[in-house]
């Protein structure tokens, strides 16, 4: 599955199944479009590692000048990474 149809798939998947908030959702997908954007429309999200989200903070860091990442930059990728590549289980939730 392309990034960007994964990134879809999960937006779709907060707002009606996760029922988050309207903002939580808009800001989520804010932050999925700078990771889309580092990653490449043509990627696959299977190939998104943990190094995968390592360079992209570090790109956060560097390209942008931040000294911290929002919560949603650190949590909402891998979020989306683990919900789409290893969907929840009844043991690990």
């Amino acid at each position: 599955m392309r990034i960007v149809e994964a990134c879809e798939t999960f937006i779709q998947h907060c707002g009606s199944v996760r029922k988050l908030s309207e903002h939580t959702t808009r800001a989520y997908r804010l932050d999925l479009n700078r990771f889309i954007g580092f990653a490449g429309e043509g990627a696959e999200i299977e190939s998104c590692e943990r190094a995968t989200l390592q360079q992209y903070i570090e790109h956060l860091f560097t390209q942008h000048h931040l000294k911290e990442t929002s919560a949603l930059d650190r949590a909402g990728v891998p979020v989306l990474i683990r919900t789409v590549i290893k969907p929840p289980t009844p043991w690990r939730g």
